[in-house]
């Protein structure tokens, strides 16, 4: 089913294809520049200068530099820790004959729409000003979902022409 798979290094888009050529799947998450691996050793080699340097000073008759390097580094880790738990967004836009699925994950909650494909509305709102990015929606029925809020505006663009595509062939 899956024919190729599609990943720039920093994408925030992925793209699956079927068989015949066309998009069947959109996996869209945050840009991460750094892994989890590469977090963890920056913040150690961080935390190791900084200590190494207090315990220097402290050596030299300045205790109070050690408090202060203990509380930086314990900054630092908490806001390594922030940034790597609300990075771990993800929403999986799946499509087939008879549905449109979405899955957005946050932390360790999923939440889960399907839509039916005939129903399904695209709207894309774009401020008339350019001062905010665009946004892109799922309405049907009376509800309304935003998807690809991460996004550029080159990837919604992207991703709304492939969910067009889609929505008219159904």
């Amino acid at each position: 089913m899956l024919n190729a798979f599609i990943v720039e290094p920093y994408s925030l888009l992925t793209v699956n294809y079927d068989q015949a050529g066309l998009p069947n799947r959109y996996i869209v998450q945050p840009n991460r520049s750094l892994t989890p691996a590469g977090m963890l050793l920056f913040f150690l080699l961080v935390a190791l200068a900084a200590i190494s340097l207090a315990i220097r000073f402290v050596l030299l008759g300045a205790w109070m530099v050690l408090p202060f390097a203990l509380l930086e580094v314990l900054g630092l880790g908490a806001a390594f820790l922030v940034y790597e738990r609300s990075s771990r967004y993800r929403e999986i836009i799946d499509f087939g004959k008879d549905h449109l699925r979405v899955e957005r994950s946050k932390r360790a909650r999923v939440e889960k729409w399907e839509f039916q494909p005939y129903w399904v509305r695209l709207v894309e709102w774009k401020d008339a000003a350019s001062w905010y990015p665009g946004r892109l929606f799922l309405r049907s029925h009376g509800r309304e979902l935003e998807i690809g809020a991460c996004l550029t505006e080159e990837e919604r663009r992207e991703l709304a022409a492939g969910l067009a595509r889609y929505i008219r062939n159904a």
